[in-house]
C-alpha cells in the first residue's frame, strides 16, 4: 500500500518560506491521516479523494479554500479523479460553490454517465448530491487575496502560488487511483480551466500501468498529455516509474514553464519528478514514516 501527495509545484514565495514549518506539520497531519484510511482496508479511488479533501480544506494549499482568485476576484475551481481498476473518471470545471470539488468530482463519475461537467451546472449538481457548499468568502483567504490586489496594482500575473494539490494511493488490493485540485491561477480570466480536471493530462490511473497527478503550468500539462504519456512511457519502456517521471519531466524545456508530478505503478512503484523550484509533496516510506519535502531537499 502507498500514498503520495501533492501541493503543488511552481516558483519560490516569501510566503511559502514565512510559512514553511506550517507546511510541514499540514503535510505530515495529512499524509499520516491519508494513510490510516489506507490501512484500514480503504480503497485507493475512496483514500484518494478523501485525502484531497483534506487538502481542499487547508488554506494553504491552492484548491477549495485557499483557492486563487481569477481576474475578477472570484473563485472557479477545477478537479477531477479516476479509478484505476475500472478506469472510470469524474471531473470539474469552473466550480465556484463546492467545498470539496474532489468530492464532486467523485459525485460526477459514481452518479452520472458523463466525465465532465462544468460552470452553473456542476454548481447544481453538487446541490443536487446533497454535498457541502458555500459562497465565495469561504474560499477567498487573505494571502491569496493580497496577490490578487499586487496582480491587479500590477496587471501582471503572480505566480507566486500557483499550484494544485493530489494524492496518488495503491491499496492492500493492488488497485490505483489519482485525484488532483486547484484553484487555478492569481489573476486568471475569467472561464480559464487548468490541466486538474482534464483525464490524461492532470490526473489519470489505469490498473495496467499507473496513477497520475500533475502540477504546475496547465497549459503544458494539456499540451503534453503528461500524465497520460508517464503511462505510456512505462508501458513502452524498459523504465522504471521514477525513470519515466524523470524522462518526460526533464524532456521539457524549463523555459516553457514549471512541471511537477507524483505516481504510483500498479506493481507498488512510486515516482515524483519536477523542474521548478519548489515542490510541495509527502509520502510514507517503507519504514512507515512520513518523507515531507518543499524545495529538493527533505523537511527534516
Amino acid at each position: 500500500m502507498k500514498l503520495i501527495i501533492h501541493g503543488g509545484a511552481g516558483a519560490d514565495s516569501p510566503f511559502l518560506r514565512k510559512h514553511q514549518h506550517e507546511y510541514y506539520c499540514a503535510l505530515q497531519d495529512i499524509i499520516c491521516k491519508g494513510y490510516q484510511l489506507l490501512i484500514q482496508r480503504g480503497t485507493a479511488i475512496e483514500v484518494v479523494k478523501e485525502t484531497v479533501a483534506m487538502l481542499e480544506d487547508n488554506y494553504l494549499f491552492n484548491a477549495g479554500r485557499g483557492s486563487a482568485l481569477n481576474n475578477d476576484g472570484n473563485v472557479e475551481m477545477d478537479a477531477a479523479i479516476m479509478d484505476g481498476k475500472t478506469r472510470s473518471a469524474g471531473a470539474v470545471a469552473l466550480v465556484t460553490k463546492a467545498i470539496n470539488p474532489v468530492r464532486l468530482a467523485d459525485a460526477v463519475r459514481s452518479h452520472t454517465p458523463h466525465m465532465l461537467l462544468g460552470g452553473v451546472g456542476a454548481d447544481v449538481f453538487a446541490v443536487e448530491q446533497g454535498l457541502a457548499t458555500a459562497d465565495c468568502e469561504h474560499f477567498v483567504v487573505a494571502h491569496q487575496k493580497e496577490l490578487w490586489r499586487e496582480h491587479k496594482a500590477s496587471l501582471k500575473v503572480n505566480d507566486q502560488l500557483k499550484g494544485t494539490v493530489g494524492a496518488v494511493a495503491i491499496d492492500c488490493n493492488g488497485d490505483i487511483a489519482a485525484a488532483t485540485s486547484t484553484g487555478g491561477i492569481t489573476g486568471k480570466r475569467s472561464g480559464r480551466i487548468g490541466d486538474s480536471c482534464i483525464i490524461g493530462a492532470g490526473c489519470y490511473a489505469d490498473n495496467r500501468t499507473c496513477a497520475v497527478s500533475g502540477t504546475g503550468d496547465g497549459e503544458i500539462l494539456m499540451g503534453e498529455l503528461i500524465a497520460v504519456q508517464i503511462a505510456n512511457t512505462l508501458q513502452t519502456s524498459d523504465l522504471d516509474l521514477q525513470d519515466a517521471c524523470e524522462s518526460v519531466v526533464m524532456n521539457i524545456e524549463k523555459s516553457k514553464g514549471d512541471v511537477g508530478l507524483i505516481a504510483v505503478a500498479s506493481d507498488g512503484q512510486i515516482g515524483l519528478a519536477f523542474n521548478s523550484e519548489r515542490m510541495i509533496r509527502a509520502w510514507i516510506d517503507e519504514k512507515k514514516k512520513p518523507n515531507i519535502g518543499i524545495y529538493r531537499d527533505l523537511l527534516k
